[in-house]
């Protein structure tokens, strides 16, 4: 038997075919059955197991996404319903509405930062700024890279180490074996090093 009507809402469907309840989804998702934990957690088990296959995913993602701008094409209360819910979200204040010099725009930009010039050590950044107005990022980089080499290369070690403690490198003792073995090893590694 081909249903063309919904039992529960009376919705007429589209296709045709694929409707062996005869409910539409919402009334189908509604059912008694589907409020027991056990058949949730089956559906969910059985959708996570299908969209753990990148290319399944990628196509669901696809189908769902052109089913939406579709169906926002052609279905002025579905585009009203979603405006709304997009100035509802809008409203609550979170993500980029913020006000500028708000803490969370100012813990967003310096993460911001930190990701992007990783590479640049923080006593060369107010360089990289201006040589970027003036250069480009790229060529801003390739300069500071080897301004870098230059100002290595006139450090002393102990220049350096108090360079990599500033940036964060710990000091640790030297390492002293516990009991003084002597000349006798095994196999070259010394006994009181076990």
């Amino acid at each position: 038997m081909i249903h063309t009507h919904c039992k529960g809402c009376g919705k007429e469907f589209k296709r045709k075919s694929g409707r062996k309840t005869g409910y539409c989804q919402p009334c189908y998702m509604r059912d008694v059955h589907h409020d027991r934990a056990e058949v949730r957690e089956g559906l969910s088990r059985a959708m996570k197991a299908k969209l753990a296959d990148p290319h399944e995913r990628a196509a669901h993602i696809a189908r769902t996404r052109r089913g939406r701008i579709e169906r926002l094409a052609r279905d002025p209360e579905f585009r009203e319903m979603v405006r709304q819910q997009g100035k509802a979200v809008g409203a609550l204040g979170l993500g980029g509405h913020q006000p500028k010099g708000s803490p969370s725009r100012i813990a967003a930009g310096k993460a911001v930062t930190a990701t992007k010039l990783a590479d640049i050590p923080l006593e060369y950044r107010e360089l990289h700024k201006k040589l970027r107005k003036e250069f480009g990022a790229t060529e801003s980089r390739r300069m500071i890279r080897q301004q870098m080499a230059a100002d290595e290369a006139r450090m002393s070690a102990h220049e350096r180490q108090l360079r990599a403690i500033s940036r964060g490198a710990k000091i640790v003792k030297k390492f002293k074996p516990s009991a003084d073995t002597g000349p006798f090893t095994l196999g070259g590694i010394a006994t009181g090093m076990i």
